[in-house]
């Protein structure tokens, strides 16, 4: 028999186990190859469980289910003090409605678990109202606990300021501040709406404030990936064990999954962009790939020198890309052939301003959203396209592929190169909210018979088979 101990030290769980074999298992496991392994200084593996048995919270679900499929006789001791930690008892019996709306099957399934688990994490494809999943959550907690102070943290100043216009205007729910985008927040409230940014800015100060919030509510999680990365560290050391997390997409990478998971609690329900649509909770999506066959790809390959950094190659295809007139006029002719509103992603700034100049005579309004846009810019572009066709938007997918909503978004173009399944799910996801102008969403991805393009395309083509949506290639010569 072997006997495993779980204790709740530092605010972290505590492993011990009386077979140290059983525990290299177990760290194995969770860990994975360091993929900065090139010299005997840098280790060769990262692991989620530290050498004394130190992990996350969260994380003690996927641990003790891999402890059951080893299939050799154990015995589990769980302090008191690391229960009350995973399993928090907020003893809600039921949750509160918003006059004038109602919950999906989904969003009332989701606001149970979270209830009744008191932490975790709910993975609901982008357009599937994780909205009103916030607000129903905090409505929920203030009618149990009026004097409960919320957290609620979101990536962006557009969803802050999206998050919190809905808050007011759409939900009735006025017990809420800002703090991003040059708003001082009042913290009376009950509710604290804050971007990342503003918690990262002197996290020092930002713990101070938060750090004995009684509820933290993560939207789009996935964004807390990385150990190292600030926002999670803010995350980890508020104290309360009540913290909830919302994202259509977790990390691609295990390492960083594991990380969001710990910080927040197990994946308490799921619900796939498939099931949505057959639901008809959102557009129907299709995918039309165009892939350029370039007859000259001279100019593409790098010429290797002694003095070669490891990402020449990949720029100079990106190079290539970008100021290919062919490529462009594919994309040019699309976007005066099509109607509706358009948008275009893409990775550089340069790429903004080469296509901004190619359309200039597509007889559309051009518009551009970049990291320097001003969030009041940002906002009116996405009120003129909800409010008018033609429109063009080109813009970086980075500030595009997480929680920018405009529903009357009929096309997009992705002209990038990019492989990472949660930057493409997620800018998938800005076409699928409905919008009585369309009844499907189409999305062109422009591919590239190049070394780098055609790799990041073959990889995307597996997200989308993953996702069930349903896409089509075209080549063309160029």
């Amino acid at each position: 028999m072997v006997n495993i101990n779980i204790d709740f030290q530092k605010k972290n769980g505590k492993l011990s186990c009386s077979d140290s074999n059983v525990f290299k298992l177990i760290r194995e496991k969770f860990s994975i190859k360091n993929p900065s392994y090139k010299m005997k200084r840098i280790v060769p593996r990262l692991y989620s469980i530290t050498p004394s048995g130190s992990f996350q919270v969260g994380l003690w679900n996927e641990i003790s289910h891999y402890i059951s499929s080893l299939n050799i006789p154990v015995n589990i001791e769980m302090t008191h003090a690391f229960k009350e930690q995973y399993q928090p008892d907020l003893n809600i019996s039921n949750i509160s409605t918003i006059d004038g709306y109602e919950y999906y099957d989904y969003q009332i399934d989701t606001l149970s678990e979270f209830v009744k688990g008191g932490r975790g994490i709910s993975l609901i494809s982008t357009g599937g109202g994780k909205t009103l999943i916030i607000a129903g959550m905090c409505k929920t907690l203030l009618d149990h606990y009026p004097d409960f102070k919320i957290l609620l943290i979101v990536p962006n100043i557009s969803l802050l300021n999206q998050l919190y216009y809905s808050f007011l205007d759409e939900f009735g729910i006025d017990n809420i501040t800002r703090w991003g985008d040059s708003n001082v927040p009042d913290l009376t409230k009950n509710i604290l709406l804050s971007t990342n940014s503003s918690l990262v800015s002197d996290v020092k100060k930002s713990l101070y404030i938060v750090q004995n919030y009684d509820v933290v509510i993560v939207d789009e999680v996935h964004t807390i990936n990385e150990k190292k990365n600030q926002i999670s560290k803010v995350v980890h050391n508020i104290t309360t064990p009540f913290k909830f997390g919302l994202t259509g997409t977790l990390p691609d990478s295990l390492l960083a999954n594991w990380n969001v998971i710990g910080k927040i609690g197990p994946i308490v329900y799921e619900k796939s962009s498939y099931e949505l649509r057959k639901q008809n909770t959102i557009t129907e999506i299709e995918i039309k790939s165009i892939l350029c066959l370039h007859k000259d790809k001279t100019n593409a390959v790098h010429v290797r020198t002694a003095d070669d950094n490891p990402t020449d190659a990949y720029l100079t295809e990106y190079d290539f890309i970008m100021n290919s007139s062919a490529r462009n006029k594919v994309i040019s002719h699309l976007v005066t052939n099509l109607k509706g509103n358009i948008l275009i992603t893409v990775d550089r700034r340069q790429y903004i301003d080469i296509l901004q100049d190619c359309l200039k005579n597509s007889g559309k309004t051009i518009y551009v959203i970049h990291g320097d846009t001003p969030s009041e810019e940002r906002t009116f572009i996405q009120n003129e396209m909800d409010r008018t066709e033609n429109i063009v938007c080109i813009a970086m997918s980075k500030c595009f592929s997480t929680g920018v909503s405009v529903k009357n978004l009929h096309y997009a173009i992705f002209a990038y190169l990019g492989k990472g399944g949660v930057k493409t799910v997620q800018t998938i996801g800005r076409m699928v909210r409905k919008h009585p102008s369309k009844n499907r969403a189409i999305i062109f991805d422009i591919a590239d018979n190049l070394k780098y393009s055609f790799d990041h395309f073959t990889k995307r083509l597996k997200i989308y088979k993953d996702q069930k949506i349903k896409y089509s290639v075209k080549k063309i010569k160029i």
